[in-house]
């Protein structure tokens, strides 16, 4: 993950005494990569734009589309079914063959057939993502928020505490995303299948 979802001005302007201030740019930056990064892993997918993006995958021999990391896609330059993954010229399936969703689904599907089983046997290259200007607001916005929302709690931090007769138990708790973030990034989740 190299794109910040979102800006440290941006974040600055919802948290007080920060505005003019560099102080807690270094923080700031730590807090929206790894925000940032969590909010990809929620959504199973990476928003980053990539104009020659090669990926490789599974096929189960059952389904006739694969699903991209980084959608919405905006071009396909080729794609290939090839199960000793050699992907030479005779693999190389012809674009009249297959339709690549631009929806934001990230799907590229086959006209007719499946893909054949095999391991990382499907390779595509592809244009697709998003730039910081093309990002979908809502998604720069549960950046924001959740950062912000860390920002104000890196005084207290979220425990788990247990405590017994003999004294008690603290721990922290992973990065957990609020329900409003999670409810933003819905719509960008990708389920892929099992």
């Amino acid at each position: 993950m190299a794109l910040g979802l979102c800006k440290i001005e941006d974040v600055k302007i919802w948290v007080e005494g920060l505005q003019n201030t560099s102080k807690q740019d270094a923080l700031i930056s730590q807090l929206i990569l790894m925000v940032s990064d969590r909010i990809e892993q929620y959504c199973n997918r990476e928003f980053e734009y990539g104009a020659s993006i090669v990926e490789q995958h599974d096929s189960d021999g059952q389904h006739d589309y694969i699903i991209v990391r980084r959608p919405p896609i905006a071009t396909v330059a080729s794609l290939y079914d090839d199960a000793d993954r050699a992907f030479g010229a005779l693999t190389l399936i012809p674009a009249t063959d297959y339709y690549p969703y631009t929806d934001g689904s990230g799907i590229v599907q086959l006209t007719a057939g499946r893909f054949t089983r095999g391991f990382k046997n499907v390779r595509v290259t592809y244009a697709g993502g998003y730039t910081y200007q093309t990002l979908p607001p809502s998604i720069k916005e549960a950046c924001i928020l959740q950062c912000v929302t860390l920002m104000k709690r890196r005084e207290q931090p979220d425990t788990v505490s247990i405590s017994s007769t003999g004294g008690s138990i603290s721990k922290m708790t992973e990065l957990q995303l609020n329900v409003e973030v999670m409810q933003a990034l819905d719509p960008y989740v990708i389920y892929r299948p099992t």
